[in-house]
């Protein structure tokens, strides 16, 4: 899909603001609203690839086309060798810090418990968004995170899921 050209006005922020809290406790939370003549960019997704075909390939195909269709810009690095997903991981953190405007919005690991888990290894310190696409053959990490198997619907939480701030146990 072709990268949007349309530029967000100066005075508009590059980043969403952040969400209000009413000062009442279980009140809803909101955002402000974004003016009606401003046009948001698309949300930019680098995708760690670990695919080793067959359903694996069907099933990241069928979510990416629901990413497109929703709108996503998608670039895929894929694994070739373990160690590979921290490599590409600590690359892609330092280029989302720097805020670019070629810098993705978020990270997208397509694959396995091994792959997420090597990928996080190369985050570690950084507060990059990631999202996961279980490809691998238990994805205990995407039961436990009850993770739908949808391809749509895991599309919808890769670009519209909260982030939430998840803390990496050191072991010795």
């Amino acid at each position: 899909r072709p990268h949007d050209e349309r530029k967000l006005p100066a005075t508009f922020p590059r980043h969403p603001q952040p969400v209000t809290r009413h000062a009442r406790p279980g009140a809803p939370e909101f955002a402000p609203p974004v003016p009606k003549d401003v046009v948001m960019p698309a949300p930019r997704l680098l995708i760690i690839a670990n695919i080793r075909g067959g359903r694996r390939a069907r099933r990241f195909e069928a979510v990416l086309a629901h990413l497109h269709r929703l709108g996503a810009e998608t670039e895929i690095q894929h694994v070739r060798m373990p160690g590979d997903g921290a490599v590409l991981a600590q690359a892609a953190a330092a280029h989302w810090a720097s805020g670019g405007e070629d810098a993705p919005t978020r990270l997208v690991v397509a694959g396995g418990d091994g792959t997420f888990n090597d990928v996080i290894n190369g985050l570690a310190g950084a507060l990059m968004p990631v999202a996961f696409l279980p490809l691998g053959t238990a994805n205990v990490l995407a039961y436990e995170l009850h993770l739908p198997k949808d391809p749509a619907a895991l599309a919808r939480i890769i670009l519209d899921g909260t982030a939430r701030l998840a803390h990496t146990g050191r072991v010795n």
